[in-house]
């Protein structure tokens, strides 16, 4: 009976010892597992950021040419009422030399 009672506990150890062995394997496994969703998380959220980096990047891209174009437009207009004056005050200049010539 002291033979069995012996032979009991030693299954116990063993069968105690092979759930500490699991036990560490799986809390190996979670660990790496939860190593390589952090890591993937990271790299999602980076590749997250950096499109919208270059999508903040795109709009402020087209604001400025917006800017630039509308600015050009401006200069343009403003060229062409400068010319509309500058004509207009030829011809008046003209008119008062032929008037001193003549007059």
């Amino acid at each position: 009976m002291a033979q069995q009672t012996i032979d009991i506990v030693r299954e116990t150890e063993r069968k105690a010892e092979q759930t500490e062995r699991d036990a560490a394997q799986q809390a190996e496994q979670l660990l790496q597992q939860a190593r390589k969703d952090a890591e993937q998380t990271v790299a999602h959220m980076a590749a997250e950021a950096d499109k919208q980096a270059r999508n903040s990047l795109q709009a402020a891209s087209k604001q400025g040419e917006s800017r630039v174009a509308k600015a050009a437009q401006e200069a343009e207009q403003e060229i062409a009422a400068l010319r509309a004056h500058a004509q207009k005050k030829e011809k008046e200049a003209i008119a008062c030399v032929i008037a001193e010539l003549v007059g």
